[in-house]
């Protein structure tokens, strides 16, 4: 397992069904909205309502860090040109 940066929470990474990394709290949820699956070797976190077939849930990090903001990226606009 791996310590968040910042918080030192205990944490593990696993990738989004788009390919994505995405750093998930260590410790299951009831509340959590992100359920696990290993997909050709791979940890695979899924976002869901509700239960699948009784796994367990998690959390991202991201949503659970007292300092999330610090690793927030600036949203751009969208706009082209002044």
């Amino acid at each position: 397992m791996n310590a968040c940066r910042t918080c030192e929470a205990r944490v593990f990474w696993a990738k989004t069904a788009t390919g994505k990394a995405i750093l998930i709290d260590e410790e299951p949820v009831p509340d959590g909205n992100i359920q696990l699956f290993v997909e050709g070797g791979e940890l695979i976190a899924l976002v869901t309502r509700g239960d699948v077939a009784g796994k367990q849930r998690y959390k991202a990090h991201f949503a659970t860090c007292k300092f999330a903001a610090l690793h927030r990226r600036p949203r751009s606009s969208g706009m082209v040109g002044p």
